[in-house]
């Protein structure tokens, strides 16, 4: 097999792991909404953003890996990566907060990033301040209720999916380009 059709292979092995766990993504996002549909009508406000939080996570996540597998298909077709000095390479115990500092290095929208800062913040509240009796229970409840209910909170999963979708598009065109330098060659 010559080289360039096993680098062919292996980006489109790389689009296709992308493309697989996106899929994965839209279903495991649509259970987890219907279950923080019914945790919000239920009242669970503090429980709603501890299951955000996870899912947000997940999603960032997903956005960071699709940047490590753009970073292989730039090597592969030796074209220089313009996040090639960020650390891409995530460990199970990144905090929100270090996931948040990734988007930003990888210039992420910043009201995206604005977003998911505040809501980390009133999820540190929630996890770490709760039940030490420094906030008011039903107090706390009624902030995250009007929080939940604003757009702010609203953008951040369509805000993360835009990334993803960018990213893809981002990945496509290079090795669109890639190909028109191919067939010039």
């Amino acid at each position: 097999m010559s080289t360039s059709k096993h680098i062919g292979l292996q980006i489109d092995n790389e689009i296709s792991g992308i493309a697989a766990h996106q899929t994965l993504l839209v279903k495991g996002s649509s259970m987890a909404r219907e279950r923080l549909d019914n945790l919000i009508q239920a009242g669970f406000m503090i429980e709603t953003i501890f299951v955000y939080a996870q899912l947000i996570e997940h999603l960032m996540k997903f956005v960071i890996d699709g940047y490590v597998a753009r970073r292989r298909i730039l090597k592969l077709l030796r074209v220089e990566d313009i996040f090639e000095d960020e650390k891409l390479i995530l460990k199970d115990e990144e905090t929100l907060g270090q996931l948040v500092g990734i988007f930003a290095r990888l210039r992420c929208d910043r009201i995206l990033i604005k977003n998911i800062n505040k809501f980390n913040g009133i999820r540190r509240e929630a996890v770490h301040h709760m039940f030490d009796g420094t906030k008011e229970l039903k107090v706390f409840e009624a902030e995250v209720t009007v929080y939940l209910a604003g757009s702010e909170f609203n953008s951040i999963i369509e805000g993360i999916t835009a990334e993803q979708m960018k990213l893809i598009q981002d990945i496509k065109k290079i090795v669109e380009i890639a190909g028109e330098r191919s067939a010039t060659n």
